[in-house]
């Protein structure tokens, strides 16, 4: 009798951690969180490449971009060249001004990362791939 009661309880507990644990919702296989912090890392590269001459050796050779791109699983090609177009739109719309006369555009930079602006649009392209 007693291994009967035993028994019982562990199917009762495994019965009721299976209701309790079960959401009823489809798993997203992308782990949206994740995905938003790496793409904010391609944004701030491209920018910060911005500010770099071409034929600097740190732009040409250091594959940042390359890398952060190849993590996601959601984004795309035409997400990358939406991203550029924000970001030139978004460094040209901001009037930051020096003393001595420079661009500052690393500040715009690491300004862009906690932006607002940022996290709605690249919330904008997530909603998009979500609804494909």
């Amino acid at each position: 009798m007693g291994n009967k009661l035993i028994y019982l309880g562990v199917i009762l507990i495994f019965s009721i951690h299976f209701l309790f644990s079960f959401s009823g919702k489809p798993k997203n296989r992308f782990d949206l969180e994740k995905e938003k912090t790496e793409w904010k890392k391609v944004a701030i590269t491209i920018s910060l490449y911005k500010c770099l001459n071409y034929n600097d050796s740190l732009r040409r050779k250091d594959g940042s971009l390359a890398g952060y791109f190849q993590k996601s699983e959601l984004f795309g090609l035409d997400d990358l060249e939406k991203t550029n177009v924000f970001i030139n739109k978004y460094i040209a719309s901001k009037k930051y001004k020096s003393k001595s006369g420079s661009t500052l555009i690393i500040m715009k930079c690491l300004d862009l990362y906690d932006d607002n602006e940022l996290d709605k649009f690249i919330d904008t392209l997530i909603q998009k791939k979500i609804k494909n």
